[in-house]
């Protein structure tokens, strides 16, 4: 009997695996690596959180192309309409951003909106990109809840 059971719940739980992984569309810009978005709205380490789920992280390099990001917006339809965590922040020394990766933000690669990065009220440490549809930057509280996610994971 408990074998029956056992079996039954692994049975779900890959049933549920796949009609999770189903919801979500990978794109590969041919930059090495494929993206998704998760359509909910969420904080940083929520996001970050959600990725690991998929094997993933919060996008690092095509956030680190504007090129790159185009093709990814033409794909993901989503990105055109909801702002998404990038894997960037400045939580460790404020103004000094670094990526996921541990690499340092370079000048060639910022993308800030206009006035940005601000660090409002002293806590914008976490970084979220489309701002007003543009694929521009801004920097936000982490615990900021209204952010999607952007994932990214190698080929």
């Amino acid at each position: 009997m408990f074998l029956l059971k056992l079996s039954c719940v692994v049975l779900l739980i890959g049933l549920l695996h796949v009609v999770v992984q189903a919801e979500y569309t990978w794109y590969g810009p041919g930059n090495g690596y494929v993206y998704f978005v998760i359509n909910t709205n969420m904080n940083y380490d929520e996001a970050e959180s959600q990725c690991r789920i998929y094997g993933a992280t919060l996008a690092v390099q095509g956030p680190k192309d504007r090129k790159t990001m185009k093709k990814i917006n033409e794909r993901l339809p989503v990105t055109t309409r909801e702002d998404y965590w990038i894997g960037l922040t400045d939580r460790v020394t404020d103004g000094q951003f670094v990526w996921a990766d541990g690499t340092p933000l370079t000048n060639k690669q910022k993308n800030w909106r206009v006035n940005e990065p601000s660090n409002y009220g002293g806590s914008e440490d976490c970084v979220g990109e489309n701002f007003s549809h543009s694929l521009k930057w801004n920097d936000y509280p982490c615990d900021y809840g209204e952010l999607y996610a952007l994932c990214e994971r190698p080929e």
